[in-house]
This record gives structure tokens, C-alpha cells and sequence, in this order.
């Protein structure tokens, strides 16, 4: 009897076989994730299955796992990654207490405007959607880094940093009888999706029209203003919406 090695079948299944034995860790979490929001964008989020990313990556299923808990992290990976951009963005403006939740707001619908597909996804599941905690872990502030693991959801996160911020702003000057920020920072965490969605062009419309007039670029910014405000809290006026140019992944 002949005896099977990894490298006998057929040419696709040598080609599975190699990546498996020869491609690092890091490189097999990228190209899964980038497997992933390809067929995401491609087919749909519901219509992609995990059998079908393993096999279009060449990896076992048990190989997924091990970097993504579940199908749904995926989703939290690419947010938590425009999260962290507009967090970049608002450091860099040196955008602190309120202000700073404006900058943000303002910079995600940017970023979901660039990718509504995935985005409708992912705002589509908020509540439940989880932030990254299998080879990527959260860093001070919210940003993403190499190894740990948090368990905790996106809007847990997203309250957190909200929170932070709100209490920032109370040092700085204390507003007139403002709302406690725990309160505020859970009322902007809940209101923050559907606003974002708001600035998506409508989910059947033709990827090759033209956008630009659709949805509410400044729909986020101008909510999350208004909220603060309402609340007691001075908040900077929305920035014009950029529309930079942004990452795919």
C-alpha cells in the first residue's frame, strides 16, 4: 500500500498543504482576515461560511479558530481597525474631552462611507459584536496590539473610551449640571450606529453609481454635538466631512 504524504493529491491540495507547513502565524491570520472581507464585500457577510474561508485560504478549520473566535470577530477586527484610526485622527488634532468625541465621530462615518457593505454588516450587529481578542489585543486608549485577549464587545469598548472623555471634559470646565458621564457615554454608544448608518448610501443601490449625495456624511458628528450639548457639555462644532482616502482592510 502506497502511504499518503502531504504533498500527494491533487495540485490544490499540495498548494493547502505547503501554506499549512511554511506560512507563519501572522501571515496565516492576514491572509484569513483578508480572505474574509473579500468575500464579505463579494457575497455577503450571511452568505459566506467559515468552510468556505479556510478553503479559499488553504488552512484547516481548526486553524480559523485558532485565530478568530468566531466568523462575527472578523467584523469586530475591521471595525476596532477604523476605531483605532479615528482615534489616531483625533490625536493628532490634539482633540481632547468633547471635542475629541466629535473628531471621532465625524472620522468613522468617513469610514464607513468608504466601505458600506462591510459596515452595514457590522453596525447592523453592534450590540453583540465582539472586539478583537485572538492575536490581536487592545492597547491604552483603545488601539490594537500584538497578542492578548479582552473578551469584551464593541460597544463595551466604545462606551468606555466615551466615558473617558466625558470626564476629561469635567475636568477642564465644569458644565452646567451636566449629565454623569456613565450616562451620557451609554446614551452616544447606542445612538452612535444608527447614526453611522445614516451615512451609508442605501444598501441596494449599484456599487458602480455615484455616492456622493447619498446618506449623511455629517450625520454622526452632528448627533453625537447635539447629544453633548443637550446634556450639558460644550461641544465643537461637526467638521465638514473629508472623505480621505482610506484602508481596506
Amino acid at each position: 500500500m502506497t502511504s499518503s504524504s502531504p504533498h500527494s493529491g491533487s495540485p490544490a491540495r499540495r498548494r493547502r498543504a505547503r501554506r499549512r507547513t511554511r506560512l507563519p502565524a501572522a501571515e496565516i491570520h492576514r491572509q484569513l482576515y483578508s480572505t474574509a472581507l473579500d468575500h464579505f464585500r463579494a457575497r455577503g457577510y450571511e452568505e459566506t461560511s467559515v468552510a468556505c474561508l479556510t478553503r479559499e485560504a488553504g488552512v484547516a478549520k481548526g486553524t480559523f479558530f485558532n485565530h478568530f473566535p468566531s466568523k462575527e470577530h472578523l467584523l469586530g477586527t475591521w471595525f476596532a481597525r477604523r476605531w483605532t484610526e479615528a482615534l489616531a485622527r483625533a490625536h493628532k488634532e490634539d482633540a481632547r474631552g468633547t471635542d475629541a468625541a466629535v473628531v471621532v465621530a465625524a472620522d468613522l462615518a468617513d469610514s464607513v462611507r468608504a466601505d458600506p457593505s462591510l459596515a452595514r454588516s457590522a453596525l447592523e450587529r453592534w450590540h453583540a459584536l465582539p472586539w478583537p481578542d485572538n492575536g490581536e489585543g487592545i492597547q491604552e486608549g483603545g488601539g490594537i496590539a500584538p497578542g492578548g485577549r479582552t473578551g469584551t464587545t464593541v460597544p463595551t469598548r466604545v462606551r468606555s473610551w466615551f466615558e473617558a472623555r466625558l470626564a476629561e471634559s469635567l475636568a477642564m470646565a465644569v458644565p452646567l449640571e451636566p449629565v454623569e458621564p456613565e450616562d451620557l457615554a451609554a446614551i452616544l454608544t447606542a445612538a452612535l450606529p444608527s447614526a453611522l448608518l445614516d451615512a451609508l448610501p442605501p444598501a441596494d443601490a449599484s456599487p458602480s453609481s455615484d455616492f456622493s449625495d447619498d446618506g449623511e456624511p455629517g450625520a454622526a458628528a452632528r448627533r453625537t454635538a447635539t447629544l453633548l450639548r443637550a446634556s450639558g457639555y460644550v461641544a465643537m462644532n461637526p467638521p465638514d466631512p473629508r472623505g480621505p482616502e482610506r484602508s481596506a482592510d
